[in-house]
């Protein structure tokens, strides 16, 4: 599972490198939820025009690629990684299509 994580950020911070917001919408989960309002991207041409530069500005694309992902098993035994930029959380859940992004929170 690590392994497989791992493979997953490598990928996700190479796109996030090259400012590609089509491919960070490509292992995103939709909806997609910051859970800091009521607003949320319900497909990727959302993402792609709200979320992501609300979200994943240079600042916080710095941030991810630098800081460690913090494991946690949810209760329902599901598999999740959080990395913490500043305020928010940037969460990444295993689905059955691989581990995606699936939202920010603050980091409380």
């Amino acid at each position: 599972m690590q392994q497989e994580f791992d493979a997953f950020l490598t990928r996700f911070r190479a796109a996030l490198a090259a400012d590609d917001a089509t491919a960070v919408a490509g292992m995103t989960q939709f909806p997609f939820m910051p859970y800091l309002d009521e607003g949320g991207s319900s497909d990727a041409a959302a993402f792609r025009a709200e979320s992501y530069p609300r979200f994943l500005a240079a600042k916080a694309r710095r941030c991810l690629a630098r800081r460690n992902a913090i494991h946690d098993r949810e209760p329902d035994g599901g598999e999740t990684f959080v990395i913490f930029c500043g305020d928010l959380g940037y969460y990444f859940h295993r689905t059955q299509d691989g581990f995606r992004f699936t939202e920010v929170g603050p980091n409380d």
